[in-house]
């Protein structure tokens, strides 16, 4: 059985004495998974569709919408950020990931893909 610390139980005394420095490279598939978890997080905050305008007629109103700021605010992003993010990063920082993941609801990358990129990573190095 694997004990995890949260942040909270974690002492240290003094500064880290390994710093991991990481970032994602996302793929196609996992960048299209952010991209509707997004799409999906900025719907519930859309307006009801109103009936159309005109009797008989198609043509309906639909006001531009998305998430209040307050939303992305804990996580210290914005829509726009994390648009920006999802749709044009080359890579994007460990972290930044882990909020994007917690602020969506959804997972892209687990504790088990960085423990076995990084185990790949040190063999790559010390090798």
């Amino acid at each position: 059985m694997t004990v995890t610390k949260t942040k909270k139980q974690l002492k240290v005394d003094g500064p880290l004495s390994v710093l991991y420095s990481c970032r994602i490279r996302l793929d196609d598939e996992q960048r299209e998974k952010l991209r509707e978890a997004h799409r999906t997080f900025r719907q519930q905050f859309a307006p009801e569709v109103k009936p159309s305008v005109m009797a008989g007629s198609t043509v309906t109103v639909q006001t531009a919408f998305s998430a209040p700021p307050s939303t992305y605010q804990e996580f210290g992003l914005s829509d726009l950020v994390v648009s920006d993010l999802i749709g044009t990063r080359d890579s994007i920082a460990l972290t930044t990931i882990v909020s994007l993941q917690k602020l969506l609801g959804v997972e892209i990358i687990s504790r088990k893909d960085l423990n076995e990129k990084f185990e790949n990573y040190l063999d790559f190095i010390l090798s």
